[in-house]
């Protein structure tokens, strides 16, 4: 067998080419990236290219008689520029795939993701492979590992003689990985679910008073920014009311309390804020023009849903230094809206939202950076 592979000089090529390399039966194995890859193996060669370009693809595979292609080139690690991301991720998918028919190659494995269905409440649990792929619109990975196994899809309908395998792992580690997710991990004390999609409910061991008190919870991450070379982190604050008369929370899909199954547990009565912003490709508004911002609020997986929630809007474009008036959202059951104005001039903006429930639970959560304002040209 002769194997082309993509994006070989990362983490999991290089995993496979250990695996491939040490086959009986493995002629060899074409390694396509645009950086070297650590180290050498048998039968190996690496090829410094642009997946981009289908016409030196199909070269490369009809010159290297090529069985296999194992497509893994994608962007990880964000750049600012989401439109060459974009390019890379799914038009680079979409000329490998391309250059791989026309050259005859019949065996292909495209590396797509879990994460390419997306994190939608209609998600039936487990997903099995045949759920549609959908991808988190304001997610820019998801939303392209979502395009690219569509592409993926369609080359197989489209190349009925060819095996297409495609593949949807989930996060990778390993002791040698570093990306911004792992880091994400090491540079955090804890790290909850925060978007009510998953399984289990978010699990937090907090120092507890031996009555009725009143909490504060102060969460802060560094968030990817594609459009502005500035920093932009979510801070956000919960503070909540709790004590030994809350109810038992009825624990979803057989879950315990842990770690000790014997207790009874209570949801924390948190607010959690999803939004939609109406923002182009590379999260950014028309400057000069207002603005609706719309966003949900809802509790834990499993637990009650919030009562008679009010909220707030305001803005910075100051970096957070000074913020606009607080503006009342409309509220429609637990969605929200609030149209504010945007000034003429381009630059990044700051959104600032306060929630509180009937019980006087509040959430409040600052994003700097949270989007961009481009004036007409730009």
């Amino acid at each position: 067998m002769r194997y082309l592979i993509t994006g070989g000089s990362g983490y999991i090529g290089g995993r496979l080419t250990d695996e491939l390399s040490g086959r009986e039966e493995t002629e060899k194995i074409v390694d396509v990236d645009l950086r070297p890859p650590p180290r050498t193996w048998p039968k190996h060669e690496f090829v410094k290219a642009d997946i981009r370009d289908r016409r030196q693809m199909q070269e490369l595979m009809e010159r290297h008689e090529i069985d296999a292609l194992l497509h893994f080139a994608f962007v990880l690690n964000p750049i600012r520029d989401e439109a060459k991301m974009y390019d890379i991720d799914v038009n680079g998918t979409q000329a490998v795939l391309q250059a791989a028919a026309d050259a005859g190659v019949k065996q292909v494995i495209q590396t797509s993701s879990a994460t390419a269905y997306g994190a939608f409440p209609d998600n039936p649990k487990p997903i099995a492979e045949d759920w549609p792929v959908r991808g988190a619109p304001d997610f820019s990975y998801a939303k392209h590992k979502a395009d690219s196994d569509r592409i993926a899809q369609l080359w197989a309908l489209e190349n009925e003689d060819a095996v297409m395998t495609i593949v949807r792992p989930s996060i990778v580690f390993g002791p040698s990985v570093d990306n911004y997710i792992v880091r994400a991990f090491q540079n955090n004390p804890f790290v909850p679910l925060l978007d009510g999609a998953q399984t289990a409910p978010f699990r937090l061991d907090l120092p507890m008073a031996h009555g009725a008190a009143t909490y504060k919870l102060d969460w802060a991450m560094m968030r990817y920014f594609t459009s502005a070379d500035v920093s932009a982190t979510t801070d956000t604050v919960w503070t909540f009311h709790s004590g030994p008369s809350d109810p038992a929370a009825a624990m979803p899909n057989g879950e315990k309390c842990a770690p000790d199954t014997a207790r009874s547990c209570s949801f924390l009565p948190l607010l959690f804020l999803h939004y939609d912003l109406p923002l182009d490709f590379q999260s950014q508004a028309p400057a000069g023009k207002p603005l609706t911002i719309t966003f949900g609020a809802s509790g834990q997986q499993g637990a009650p849903a919030p009562k008679d929630v009010t909220a707030t809007v305001s803005e910075s474009f100051d970096a957070g230094q000074t913020w606009t008036t607080p503006v009342a959202a409309t509220a429609q059951g637990n969605t929200f809206s609030a149209t504010v104005d945007q000034p003429a001039t381009s630059g990044p903006v700051s959104l600032k939202v306060h929630a509180v429930d009937a019980d006087g639970n509040a959430i409040d959560q600052t994003m700097t950076t949270a989007y961009g304002l481009t004036s007409g040209g730009e």
